[in-house]
């Protein structure tokens, strides 16, 4: 009878001392969130990035990296969906990167298409 008293005033004795301590709490609230610093792109990195984005009716020819400026051509067909590829280009307010586009309309048999260029700083998140 003695030992199961002593027993219980063990698991009461250190479960209270657990949760009274709150020291695990404090140390998570102190930690700050980890942020990322603004990168340059290796032009291998660039390039990979740049194809796997979504970009439906927007054919790329070619990717060049010149100094902190990268520098896209290509074709689109329909002018939402290369907007939806320049959106994403910018970042979406992650990292201050400006684009510029020229953008050019060419016409052969009949068949209207846009030919592009787009300039941007080489800054990612």
């Amino acid at each position: 009878m003695k030992s199961i008293i002593i027993f219980i005033f063990m698991i009461l004795l250190t479960t209270n001392l657990a949760i009274a301590s709150g020291n695990y709490k404090q140390q998570a609230r102190q930690s700050t969130p980890v942020t990322h610093n603004p990168y340059e792109k290796s032009e291998k990195s660039l390039k990979s990035y740049i194809y796997d984005l979504k970009r439906k009716n927007v054919s790329i020819h070619d990717i060049s990296l010149e100094g902190k400026m990268f520098k896209i051509k290509g074709y689109y067909s329909n002018s939402l969906d290369f907007d939806k590829f320049v959106d994403k280009l910018k970042g979406n307010g992650e990292v201050d990167r400006k684009i510029e586009v020229e953008k050019k309309k060419e016409g052969y048999s009949g068949s209207t298409s846009y030919r592009f260029e787009i300039k941007g700083t080489n800054i990612w998140k």
